[in-house]
């Protein structure tokens, strides 16, 4: 399949927009069908457009192209995905590299994000009752098909240290912890892990791992315990969570930590 990265750019500055595409001819009447009618999905272009006068003011221009192979036996959706993850590096790099500030979605070690203005706009726009999902329980049919658009996808250890970042030190609140004791309490919630669960194994080597783990000895507020499991029945916990205190970085569990043998 051959791609193309295009610029949608201002012809009086540097600014510009970038995107990719597999059919040059057609993205360029769908850009300019919705900057026409004022329906562009990016807002920043479509100000610059109405503001400059429109198409007299703005060129079209492909800066590079390149072949992506499609393996066999992918369907339409895998496909789809298979392409998006292989032309994302070169539309970060370009998005990088170019005045591109009528992209309303920016991009940082190939993960795209939204500015904080937009993030904040589109938050408030569609919290609560304006979300289209409102109350709305996905059918197992579409969660199936929501895994697998996902399935094969990295995340950046960029972003995963943001993400890690960001819940470190957050509390729940009273009523949120107990919301969320009544939810795991409840018999959907324990059918719903055992079939997420159904026809998973364990590689002999993460059991080796697990097993060595619970058998350590730990330091839970200075008291010595021989396992994980017997500080998390002295403490009416899970020996998870005994786990995931003793190597958290959150400095509430300074004092829980695996013992060296």
């Amino acid at each position: 399949m051959q791609v193309a990265i295009y610029l949608i750019y201002h012809k009086d500055s540097d600014k510009c927009y970038v995107g990719s595409t597999n059919n040059e001819r057609r993205r360029k009447k769908e850009h300019l069908n919705m900057l026409e009618s004022g329906t562009h999905h990016s807002k920043y272009l479509q100000n610059a457009w109405n503001k400059h006068g429109g198409k007299a003011a703005f060129g079209f221009k492909v800066i590079e192209e390149f072949t992506i192979r499609i393996p066999k036996g992918l369907k339409d959706k895998q496909i789809k995905n298979h392409v998006f993850e292989k032309r994302k590096p070169r539309e970060t790099y370009w998005i990088e590299n170019c005045n591109s500030c009528y992209n309303m979605m920016k991009a940082v070690d190939g993960c795209f994000y939204m500015d904080d203005s937009l993030r904040r706009k589109m938050s408030k726009r569609f919290s609560g009752k304006n979300n289209p999902n409102w109350n709305k329980t996905p059918s197992k049919e579409t969660r199936k098909k929501m895994a697998l658009a996902k399935l094969g996808r990295k995340i950046p250890d960029e972003v995963k240290r943001k993400m890690s970042e960001a819940h470190i030190g957050m509390e729940f609140s009273k009523e949120h912890r107990k919301n969320l004791a009544k939810v795991k309490r409840t018999k959907e919630w324990g059918r719903r892990i055992s079939e997420a669960k159904t026809g998973v194994e364990n590689s002999p080597e993460h059991c080796k791992n697990m097993s060595v783990s619970q058998s350590k000895p730990v330091f839970c507020d200075g008291k010595l315990y021989p396992s994980l499991k017997v500080a998390g029945t002295s403490y009416q916990i899970s020996d998870v969570a005994v786990r995931k205190r003793c190597i958290s970085s959150n400095p509430k569990w300074n004092n829980w930590q695996y013992a060296e043998k």
